[in-house]
């Protein structure tokens, strides 16, 4: 197994990598006898990370839950996958044990079902009663908290504020290095932007082309206030959240534009902050946070938002117009720009996205060779050529043309800042197609507009 997440049995106690759970196996036996009078009635798994790793010669199945509700990866058997599928929230506890029974024989096969669906649910891993409680409680204890602290802090990046300035100091000069290269700066980049997208991805594999985003961004003149608009990938029925807390990295605190915030809320209402907790790991607003104190030192004051997925919107051929919160928060990112800048304060958006996302690890079949690199360059190129007319229209229809079909990860977070902002033409910094072991691929770009 490449990664060992820390295994856990049905109870959610620790086990050993020799004894992880099989729960059930591919007819429905099962392992442990669970509570099943506990079982749901029409069980409905809940959106998983769902990856296949080997350990001692098996198959072993990886979920992990993007909300942290389920706080450590549970490993089941591969076998449990089409049982997984089964659990639609269409089907009834009762009508699933009678098609285990029917498709085994065996009558004691209903009850091992009862007791798997009631073992799933006890780690928060069904869309039911005792995970919305749940969400409930941590939502509550996670709004009364004053920081964000930084989740990855010596996983993703260095946590000593000296080894994290060499880490960064590392991206900035090879940053530099390409533009040095190409003979400076791109013709066209705006001389004081006033929007910059940079990428989320793994810093060791973007940390140059996150910097290029910065450095087109003068260190003489830094921003008062920053709307950073990161993608929300653990949002998960709204399409935005906020925040009032401080960002807290190892180089120091960003304090967050209360009173912004508050009147963004009381535009929004409440519904803004219901799923705040998907900040707390969300990595694009914390790598975006650390390039932000290296370049410009604690100064920035931030307005912290997530923006969500707009796939209910095509799948309902519907724009982001047509969503209330969504529609109401870009408003108000325009109205406290407009505001902030009339009292004389330096604004910047600043989106943190990725583009494309191909391959296995996403769910294709189809390998990822040089063909379809290419093919993948010429759709993203054409949103991005899009994008760069500060149209958020554009932007829009360029990746809605194709119902998002690479899974543009920053779809809505490029519409807010150029919808909000409101920016002239922007100028392409850099793209990439980082290519991963196993033929999957992310791209990104980073982009400034003046």
């Amino acid at each position: 197994m490449s990664e060992r997440p820390q295994l856990l049995g049905p109870d959610g106690k620790p086990v050993s990598a020799g004894d992880a759970p099989l729960l059930v196996d591919a007819h429905g036996r099962a392992v442990r006898a669970g509570d099943a009078a506990a079982a749901p009635e029409r069980p409905r798994l809940r959106p998983l990370e769902l990856t296949i790793a080997q350990d001692q010669g098996r198959d072993l199945l990886v979920a992990r839950d993007p909300l942290g509700v389920c706080e450590s990866a549970v490993v089941l058997r591969f076998e449990v996958l089409p049982l997984l599928q089964m659990l639609d929230g269409e089907s009834t506890i009762e009508e699933l044990a009678a098609r285990a029974v029917a498709e085994t024989g065996d009558m004691r096969h209903a009850d091992g079902l009862r007791a798997f669906v009631a073992d799933l649910d006890r780690l928060y891993l069904l869309e039911s009663e005792r995970f919305f409680a749940r969400r409930r409680e941590i939502a509550a204890a996670y709004r009364r908290l004053e920081v964000r602290e930084p989740e990855l802090a010596g996983v993703s990046y260095p946590a000593d504020p000296d080894e994290l300035r060499a880490f960064l100091g590392g991206h900035f000069a090879e940053a530099q290095a390409i533009l040095d290269a190409g003979g400076g700066p791109p013709a066209g980049m705006p001389a004081d932007p006033v929007a910059v997208a940079v990428p989320h991805l793994e810093l060791r594999r973007a940390g140059a082309a996150i910097a290029l985003g910065f450095l087109a961004l003068p260190a003489e003149r830094p921003p008062d206030l920053v709307f950073l608009l990161g993608t929300g990938h653990a949002l998960y029925e709204r399409t935005a959240a906020l925040t009032a807390k401080t960002v807290r990295t190892p180089l120091g605190d960003l304090e967050a534009d209360r009173e912004a915030v508050a009147r963004l809320a009381e535009r929004t209402g409440e519904a803004i902050f219901e799923e705040e907790t998907a900040l707390r790991g969300e990595h694009s607003i914390e790598f975006s946070a650390l390039y932000l104190t290296y370049r410009f030192g604690t100064r920035p004051r931030l307005v912290p938002v997530l923006c969500g997925g707009f796939h209910r919107l095509l799948d309902a051929d519907r724009r982001p117009p047509d969503d209330p919160l969504f529609a109401s928060l870009v408003e108000g990112l325009r109205e406290e720009a407009a505001r902030a800048r009339a009292a004389g304060r330096r604004v910047l958006f600043l989106a943190a996205v990725d583009l494309s996302h191909m391959g296995a690890r996403f769910g294709d079949a189809e390998t990822i060779d040089g063909e379809a690199l290419g093919a993948i360059r010429r759709t993203d190129r054409a949103a991005l050529d899009a994008a760069a007319t500060g149209d958020a229209d554009a932007w829009f229809d360029a990746v809605a043309t194709h119902g998002d079909s690479t899974r543009i990860c920053g779809y809505s977070a490029v519409y807010a800042l150029l919808r909000a902002a409101a920016p002239g033409p922007g100028t392409l910094l850099r793209y990439e197609q980082s290519v991963e072991e196993g033929g999957s691929v992310v791209t990104c770009a980073a982009m400034a507009w003046g």
